[in-house]
């Protein structure tokens, strides 16, 4: 499935977790994801998001700076996103 279109109900869930699978998403489509999440979740319910991340645009460059060619051509394909942010 996908969490941008869950197959539940509205208010069906207390807590919904997410892990490592939202740097697979652009901004557009992360928000998308957290309207689904909120929309089966119950009133006073938990979202737990897990994923990576890097503490602002600096940090990544230093990380990129370490990496083969290879590495750095599959950060392209992820959407990591910064604490800043």
């Amino acid at each position: 499935g996908t969490f941008l279109a869950l197959p539940f109900e509205k208010q069906e869930f207390d807590t919904i977790t997410a892990s490592y699978a939202f740097h697979h998403c652009d901004e557009e489509e992360r928000l998308l994801a957290v309207r689904e999440m909120k929309r089966v979740l119950r009133s006073g319910g938990r979202i737990i998001i897990a994923d990576l991340m890097f503490a602002d645009k600096k940090a990544r460059s230093r990380y990129e700076e370490q990496c083969t060619a290879r590495q750095r051509a599959e950060l392209e394909d992820e959407c990591f996103t910064t604490v800043e942010a």
